[in-house]
């Protein structure tokens, strides 16, 4: 049982010079087109002056502006249908 243990523990001290000493990962090729944009920065490490303007910061939902698509019915008969389309109309809706 004590010649396992040490086998496993050479192997692993065998497996962490490998790992760390013979397979090193080649450095990543640089594209200077690349290299020369600035670093990008979260807007939280910019200094106290350079925020973003006040009017950018303000959130927008999707119930700030008017839907450009409405779906009403389905309606069980053609008088409803012509009801509902007339109350639409009148809204400022303009219904198919």
């Amino acid at each position: 049982m004590r010649n396992l243990v040490l086998a496993l523990i050479v192997a692993n001290l065998a497996y962490f010079a490998w790992a760390h000493w013979l397979d090193v990962p080649k450095p990543a090729a640089v594209n200077e087109s690349i290299a020369k944009l600035p670093r990008l920065r979260l807007a939280a490490e910019l200094p106290p002056g350079q925020g973003p303007p006040e009017q950018a910061a303000v959130a927008r939902t999707a119930m700030d502006s008017r839907p450009a698509c409405l779906a009403v019915g389905p309606f069980a008969d053609l008088d409803n249908s012509a009801r509902a389309a007339s109350i639409l109309r009148k809204k400022g809706f303009d219904p198919r």
